[in-house]
Formats: structure tokens, C-alpha cells, sequence
């Protein structure tokens, strides 16, 4: 008789939840903006659609940046990697939440894209290396719910912040749980080094087929 992979404890997928609420938060910080525009444009004496600019730029740098930048970073070791992408993130969005003009706002949103960009590269592969042996198609299922709740919740959550305390403290909100899910994430996860072939066919595998 083949042997069952033992059922994890409910510990066991506390390193999975935490990546999969970075998920959100950076997937929301994509979409909360679109709520924001018309207050962003009204503040810095803008039309809405040069306001706009913050989405449409970062779809695009995403796109873009997205490979330069992981092959830049392919050596890196796993965890330090996630840390300074989390640095990156937090960093930018402070400045987002400070910014004393439009191009300040669009030169901090930059860096939130390389750190969006490296960070969707690195995550599904690392959540295979930690979750419970014999559930990485689980593990990915639930960065998938992640994502999904941003989609869903990102963009009014974003709004109901701007209409209550203001624009800025929607980006400096974005900052506050990344902080907290990093020191949490740092220290469930253990160190990982470089992607090998044998995880990204992994992957691959659970992903179903798709790089």
C-alpha cells in the first residue's frame, strides 16, 4: 500500500498564511490607488487623469521590470531576498504617504514596482519550500485566495481609508503590515538558498504547467 503524507499540524502552514497576507497587501496596494485618484489629483492640482498615471505606469514597470530584475537577484538567498524586498516596500510607501509633490508620488510608486515585481517571482517557489511536505499545491492555492481577496477587497478598502483619515494614510497603512508580517514571516521561514531547476519544475507542476 502507497504511503500517506501525514496531515500537517495547524503550525505547520503559519510560514504559508503569512506569505499569503503579503499577498494581499501587495496585490491591494496595486488596486487601492485606483480609488484614491481624484483625491490625489485634487491635492496636488492635477486632473484625474494625469493622476492616473500611478496605475497605468506601475501596470507597465511590473511588466517590465519583472525579469530584468529576478535575473539580477537569482543568487540571492531566499529569506535575505524576501527582507529587502519587504525594506523596498515599506520604504516606498512612507515616502508615498510624505509626498510633497506628484513626481515625489510617481518616484515612490517606482519603487514599490521593483519591489512587486521580485517579490511575485519569489513566492510561489518559496512557499513550496515551506509549506508541509506533500501540500505545495495547497500552499499555492492559498497565495491564490490571497490575491483573490485583494481583487475583491483591495480597492474599497483602500477608499473607505482615504475617506476617512486621507489619501496618505492609505499608503502609509500599506507600510504598517508589510512591517509586521516581515519580522513574523523572517522568522517562521528558515533560510532558503537560490531556486534550483528541481523547485522551479515544481512549480511548474502545481501551477499547472505555467512557468
Amino acid at each position: 500500500m502507497p504511503l500517506l503524507t501525514p496531515e500537517p499540524k495547524r503550525r505547520d502552514w503559519i510560514p504559508v498564511i503569512l506569505l499569503a497576507v503579503a499577498v494581499f497587501v501587495f496585490n491591494t496596494t496595486e488596486f487601492a490607488p485606483i480609488a484614491l485618484l481624484s483625491d490625489i489629483a485634487a491635492d496636488f492640482g492635477i486632473t484625474t487623469s494625469g493622476a492616473g498615471l500611478l496605475v497605468t505606469l506601475y501596470a507597465w514597470l511590473v511588466a517590465l521590470l519583472s525579469l530584468p530584475l529576478m535575473l539580477l537577484c537569482a543568487n540571492m538567498e531566499r529569506r535575505t531576498l524576501l527582507r529587502n524586498v519587504f525594506l523596498v516596500f515599506v520604504a516606498s510607501h512612507v515616502l508615498s504617504g510624505l509626498a510633497a509633490n506628484f513626481p515625489v508620488l510617481m518616484l515612490s510608486r517606482v519603487g514599490v514596482v521593483c519591489a512587486h515585481a521580485v517579490f511575485w517571482a519569489i513566492t510561489p517557489p518559496l512557499a513550496l519550500r515551506i509549506a508541509p511536505a506533500g501540500y505545495g499545491a495547497r500552499a499555492l492555492g492559498i497565495l491564490s485566495a490571497g490575491s483573490a481577496l485583494a481583487m475583491v477587497l483591495g480597492l474599497p478598502l483602500g477608499r473607505v481609508i482615504g475617506l476617512s483619515l486621507g489619501w496618505r494614510a492609505t499608503f502609509c497603512a500599506s507600510a504598517a503590515w508589510p512591517s509586521w508580517s516581515w519580522r513574523r514571516s523572517c522568522a517562521c521561514c528558515r533560510r532558503c538558498p537560490a531556486a534550483t531547476p528541481a523547485i522551479c519544475a515544481a512549480c511548474r507542476s502545481c501551477c499547472g504547467g505555467r512557468p
